[in-house]
This record gives C-alpha cells, structure tokens and sequence, in this order.
C-alpha cells in the first residue's frame, strides 16, 4: 500500500501497481481495522493503474470501490 488519506469521513488508497486479489485482501484488512478504530462504516476507494476482476469483485465484497483510470484511444 502507497499512501493512505482519511479525513475520519473517506479511505483513500493509492496503489502505484496493479491489484491482484492477494493485495486487495490486504487492503481489505487495513481497511476493516481502520473502520473499526472509527467505529463506524466510511466509504472506502482504491484509486490504481489497473486492477484483476478478481481483485475488483473482491473489495466490492467490502465496500470499498475501485477507481482506475478511463483507457486512452490509443491504448483501445
């Protein structure tokens, strides 16, 4: 994980490489414990390069969305 921003109303995650399921789990974990600490249920985003559906369907399990940025009409 890159860097972490909160303001105790959003989580967001930068992750400069792509996401596979096992890293996702591990956001996942922070994620959880972070809201936990809070004590209540904040939206969470991963904001990354790109992303396996495997990893996408996965931390959609756990609320946490994933951003990634539109393909450019050269890389379509």
């Amino acid at each position: 994980i890159d860097i972490v921003i909160s303001n105790a109303k959003e989580i967001i995650v930068e992750i400069s490489s792509s996401v596979n399921k096992e890293k996702a789990g591990r956001i996942a974990e922070k994620v959880k414990a972070y809201r936990k600490e809070l004590g209540k249920e904040i939206p969470a985003y991963v904001i990354t390069a790109s992303a396996s559906a495997e990893s996408v369907i996965f931390l959609a399990g756990e609320d946490i969305k994933v951003i990634t940025p539109e393909p450019s009409e050269e890389e379509v």
